[in-house]
């Protein structure tokens, strides 16, 4: 009580806590935004996981009502104009905005985007309409995204991707050409058996009709977005009725990187195709050619235990990025992307000995990370796993995160039977690390991990006991 909604809800998640549901209230005495009680009140003592619900101050009530919300993505220097009315406010910077007209009580709105548009960025609104009441609205939120085509991603980058039904992963070398094509050479460990093979077919990046560019692959099979600054892609490699879903991303390779370059401390998250399926996430810590991690957390079909530490491994990588972890059968390989935030790895080593197939995904640690970081728009891709190598659930979603909530929708393959425009929505909590908790309403399902000090990607691992092992990956758009 007292504090701001956003602060509310990272205070409740912090504490091992769910947000409820939250209603609003007008008020003469508090400020709008700011909390004016919850249930349970203060005190109370409550199971783990449990709810508060919130109820928020709308300001004063008035019969002219005023309107507003907050710009996301908005790129320097840019310009987006919004449009209610006779009313054409410029917004030249992310935050909150209002409309200097009030409405009248039972008024129609309509929040559009003016033109010019801002320069290589396209701009929607959500939550842009509706009737006035006689509370202030000001949930109206317009993000702005990059222009991202399929002439966007160009040269060569390296992916890996995990299908667990078929117990492989595969380690590729790709050259996008440009107009739709790529091409490469990699290497798979299909059930501990390595293999070589030459991955080709097409790719493309449209606009959605929420103005939201997406990458689809091989005629759109494949499901997911390509970064805005375009470093890194992620992929629901098959949203295709009757087959499983798998999970693919890919770095750019870079240029004149060295062992020095890597050095950091990561939040490394994997999903190993063990019997039964286990995701595990660990701190690493990379340092001129050796590497260690803590020992962590592991769900293993839905229980939760302590990992196991390793210290003492050495890698190497070379100046386009590509990087090996350990020797012989325990050791990974992949690359790390150019900014060094994002390392994606698989078990395939270079002497043909695999090791039980996966995928890792390492995001380095940042400082100084807050709220606002990852204000915006995201599309993120999951991959779970039940007890059966056929019971997999891939989920591609576009969210929109704002001052520690985000909502959106997102298509859904569950062993093979696609579903999509389903919503979702959520809270999240950042550590000034990027330490990231992100909890999805309508069931407190919790997901850990790290969030890089760009805020351009983070990766993130389901520790919560009775629920399915899952890395998510998330890119900004």
């Amino acid at each position: 009580v007292g504090s701001m909604q956003a602060a509310a809800m990272n205070s409740i998640t912090g504490a091992g806590l769910t947000v409820g549901t939250v209603t609003t209230q007008s008020s003469a005495t508090v400020a709008g935004g700011t909390v004016i009680s919850e249930n349970p009140a203060a005190g109370a003592s409550v199971v783990s996981g449990s709810a508060v619900a919130l109820v928020v101050s709308s300001g004063p009530s008035t019969s002219n009502p005023k309107l507003g919300g907050i710009v996301l993505g908005l790129a320097g220097a840019q310009t987006v104009h919004l449009l209610n009315g006779a009313d054409n406010v410029p917004i030249s910077a992310n935050g909150t905005f209002q409309f200097p007209t009030a409405l009248a009580s039972g008024q129609t709105y309509n929040v559009t985007i003016g033109s010019p548009q801002p320069t290589g960025q396209t701009c929607a609104v959500a939550n842009g309409a509706g009737t006035a009441a006689s509370s202030n609205i000001y949930n109206v939120v317009v993000y702005c995204t990059v222009n991202v085509t399929t002439a966007s991603p160009t040269g060569a980058y390296t992916m890996v991707s995990n299908q667990i039904d078929q117990q492989q992963d595969v380690l590729a070398n790709l050259n996008l050409d440009g107009v739709g094509n790529y091409t490469g050479t990699g290497t798979t460990d299909t059930n501990n058996v390595i293999a070589s093979v030459s991955p080709s077919g097409t790719y493309a990046i449209a606009i959605a009709p929420d103005s939201i560019p997406y990458l689809t692959t091989n005629g759109g099979n494949g499901q997911g977005a390509m970064e805005f600054n375009t470093n890194a892609f992620v992929l629901l490699t098959s949203v295709t009725a009757g087959m499983q879903p798998g999970l693919a991303i890919g770095v750019k390779q870079a240029q004149n990187v060295t062992a020095s370059s890597v050095n950091g401390t990561y939040t490394g998250v994997s999903l190993e195709n063990t019997s039964p399926i286990s995701s595990t996430i660990k701190t690493d810590t990379v340092s001129n050619g050796t590497f260690s991690n803590g020992a962590g957390q592991t769900n293993t079909n839905g229980t939760i235990s302590t990992g196991t530490a390793n210290s003492g491994l050495t890698y190497t990588v070379t100046s386009s990025g590509a990087i090996t972890v350990g020797t012989g059968g325990a050791g990974v390989s992949g690359a790390v992307s150019a900014d060094g935030d994002l390392i994606v790895a698989a078990p395939i080593t270079s002497n043909g000995n695999g090791s039980t197939p996966g995928i890792y995904v390492l995001v380095k640690q940042g400082t100084g990370v807050a709220t606002a970081t990852i204000n915006g728009v995201y599309t993120m891709v999951s991959l779970s796993t039940g007890a059966s190598l056929t019971a997999n659930d891939g989920k591609s979603y576009v969210v929109t995160m704002a001052g520690g909530a985000f909502g959106g929708g997102y298509y859904e393959n569950n062993a093979g039977t696609v579903t999509t425009a389903t919503n979702i929505s959520g809270t999240y909590a950042l550590a000034a690390d990027g330490t990231m908790n992100m909890v999805i309403s309508g069931g407190g399902q919790t997901l850990l991990g790290t969030v890089s000090g760009d805020g351009n990607v983070f990766v993130l691992a389901d520790m919560t006991s009775g629920e399915r092992p899952t890395l998510l990956v998330g890119v900004r758009q």
